[in-house]
């Protein structure tokens, strides 16, 4: 399975980021440049959000989520990495 630390995703240049906890831990903050979508939708309509194209980071709260839904992804044929640690690892930055 693929993954990037959180330091390593901000050196990256626009990455597409997916957040996938809930929209309101979102709303009160996320990671920047991420946009939220829900697990459900991103496992049950993944063409409907990803393009076969593209690379996604995918992030939850602490990293474990993110890494069975990039597991299931990345097995059907989209490129996603998660993103270790999640959010928490995100805010802990210095």
């Amino acid at each position: 399975m693929k993954s990037i630390s959180v330091d390593d995703l901000m050196r990256l240049s626009n990455p597409k980021i997916l957040d996938i906890r809930s929209f309101s831990r979102y709303s009160s903050g996320h990671i920047r440049g991420a946009k939220w979508v829900s697990v459900s939708d991103l496992i049950h309509q993944p063409d409907s959000i990803l393009n076969r194209l593209d690379t996604y980071y995918i992030y939850c709260e602490f990293g474990n989520q993110s890494r069975r839904v990039v597991e299931a992804l990345n097995q059907r044929g989209y490129s996603t990495v998660n993103v270790l640690g999640g959010y928490h690892n995100y805010l802990s930055r210095p």
